[in-house]
């Protein structure tokens, strides 16, 4: 028996590259926009002209070494470009494509969850600060009732007499020089009260 040698591989047709694809659909877009703009921009015909009818072009001879390469779909193309110039001719709106919807609930979600956030620091904005001035409020208290009850609190633990005794008389102190102050400013407030009352 005679083994036949086998069969060559075909060769492989050279595979149509993506610039290719884009040159030859941006060809295709220029062509039909030129076809839109010169509608678009052809004057009125006559009311009683009739067109003549176009001579049938004679069919050009198929390129053996361009492959042909598909086209997606015109309802493809809408739903991923959103293309301009075919809402034009066709009067429809662009079409959303469906990732639209989902991005624009994932926005809502986004700006509510930050509404309530926002609404949440506001609410403990205001509980700090109520928080805060109590907190001041109640240290004033402690430092006033200390200096009040001095004499008392030095009665029952003789060891806190040396604290107490210079803190009575810092507060002593800052007493002294807040009355001159105030003293101060009211000698010069008659003053000024006085030169109106005279002028």
């Amino acid at each position: 028996m005679i083994e036949e040698p086998p069969a060559p591989e075909p060769e492989p047709e050279p595979a149509v590259s993506a610039e290719r694809i884009r040159e030859d659909r941006a060809k295709q877009l220029a062509e039909i926009r030129q076809i839109v703009d010169e509608v678009q921009n052809a004057p009125e015909p006559a009311q009683n002209f009739t067109p003549e009818p176009d001579p049938v072009p004679a069919p050009e001879p198929a390129a053996a070494t361009t492959p042909v390469v598909p086209i997606a779909p015109v309802a493809e193309q809408e739903r991923t470009t959103g293309d301009p110039l075919r809402e034009k001719i066709d009067g429809r709106p662009k079409t959303t494509p469906p990732d639209t919807d989902k991005s624009r609930k994932n926005l809502m979600r986004k700006h509510s969850k930050r509404a309530r956030k926002r609404l949440q620091n506001d609410k403990r904005g205001n509980g700090l600060f109520m928080t805060g001035f109590l907190l001041v409020v109640i240290v004033v208290a402690v430092m006033v009732a200390l200096y009040l009850l001095a004499p008392q609190i030095i009665a029952q633990s003789p060891g806190m007499e040396a604290p107490l005794t210079e803190y009575v008389a810092r507060i002593d102190e800052l007493r002294g020089g807040a009355t001159a102050i105030v003293g101060n400013v009211r000698d010069t407030v008659v003053a000024l009260m006085g030169l109106d009352k005279e002028g």
